[in-house]
C-alpha cells in the first residue's frame, strides 16, 4: 500500500486509490471506493457522496469522531481494498 499526500487529502493505493483521508480539527473523513448501493444498512456516520463534490476518490464517506468510529471503519476499508483487487 502506497501513501500519496495531496494538497487536500492523503490517498492510499495499490494499483489505484481505494481510500482517501481528509483531516480537519474535529473529524477525519474517509472516502472509500465502495458502491453505497452494495451496503445493506449505512451507519449513521456514513453517507453516499456520489452526487456531492468532494476531494479525493470514492463514493462512500465515513466520518470519524471517536475510537468506535475507527473500529467500525475497518471493515469498510477492508472492503474497499478488496474491491480494487487487494489481497
Amino acid at each position: 500500500i502506497e501513501e500519496v499526500p495531496k494538497k487536500r487529502y492523503v490517498a492510499y493505493k495499490t494499483s489505484q486509490n481505494f481510500v482517501c483521508m481528509k483531516v480537519t480539527k474535529q473529524k477525519i473523513f474517509l472516502y472509500l471506493k465502495i458502491n453505497p448501493e452494495t451496503i445493506g444498512h449505512i451507519p449513521q456516520n456514513c453517507r453516499d457522496v456520489r452526487k456531492i463534490n468532494h476531494a479525493g476518490t470514492g463514493d462512500f464517506e465515513i466520518q470519524i469522531t471517536n475510537e468506535q468510529n475507527v473500529q467500525d471503519a475497518k471493515e469498510f476499508i477492508s472492503l474497499a481494498f478488496n474491491n480494487i483487487g487487494g489481497n
